[in-house]
């Protein structure tokens, strides 16, 4: 559904909405598109937030679109660049995923475009690409250690950007496991195994430098024997 014009844009935007709100009955793109154009005209200094995650709330919440693209996104980026600098802008995958906390319908294909995009100019997209595998325990594990040995890799040559990288694979890895864990959709054995990956992905992130030591012991415990038979077999 087409929502209202956000108050912070300039009422000369009116009419283009309007038209958009005849045309769009079911909340696709067309509106998006206007939210990003017309997130230009708001005045950044307006907002309350003291810090970055309050203000890409409050600029979503502003922009009153439900759901969440390309468009939303970029209108957060701008805010945050304003307030905060070039530094601060955190990567489509992570707005997106904070703001589904806060309960935005993400538009996934557009938000995967626009990291795919972004990141196809960066010299790190090569060590990334498919590093990270979640579809079964094995790959899991297998990409936790190809993960690990990067950060290490990172960590050795004091390289802040690879670090941060490394942190958003994970973060995103576990979050997309988590949200497997909790859809009904599939089975409660698939369910299961996404969850035990979603608690391997958040102990590899507290505690990296343990979590090999620690994994070893988790695959070889009766608990995980018992709950996934065959999966300790197949790690390698």
């Amino acid at each position: 559904m087409i929502t209202r014009l956000p108050a912070t844009i300039h009422t000369e935007f009116g009419e283009v909405l309007r038209k958009f709100e005849a045309d769009d009955r079911n909340g696709s793109s067309a509106f998006s598109l206007f939210c990003v154009k017309a997130s230009v005209m708001v005045d950044f200094s307006m907002f309350r937030a003291k810090n970055k995650v309050d203000l890409m709330i409050e600029v979503w919440e502003n922009l009153d679109c439900e759901s969440i693209g390309t468009a939303e996104i970029v209108a957060i980026e701008n805010a945050v660049r304003e307030r905060f600098g070039e530094s601060a802008v955190d990567s489509p995958m992570v707005i997106a995923r904070l703001l589904a906390d806060e309960g935005a319908v993400l538009r996934h294909s557009e938000i995967m475009e626009l990291y795919v995009e972004r990141s196809a100019d960066r010299p790190y997209e090569p060590a990334f690409r498919n590093i990270l595998n979640i579809e079964s325990l094995s790959d899991a594990a297998a990409s936790l250690g190809r993960l690990d040995n990067l950060r290490r890799k990172y960590a050795a040559a004091n390289d802040k950007e690879g670090l941060r990288l490394i942190r958003e694979t994970g973060r995103r890895g576990r979050a997309e496991a988590a949200a497997k864990a909790a859809d009904q959709r599939i089975g409660a054995g698939e369910r299961d195994q996404y969850a035990e990956i979603a608690e391997w992905l958040t102990l590899w992130m507290q505690s990296p430098e343990m979590f090999s030591s620690w994994i070893d012991l988790r695959i070889s415990s009766d608990d995980f024997k018992e709950r996934f038979p065959g999966a300790a077999q197949n790690r390698r």
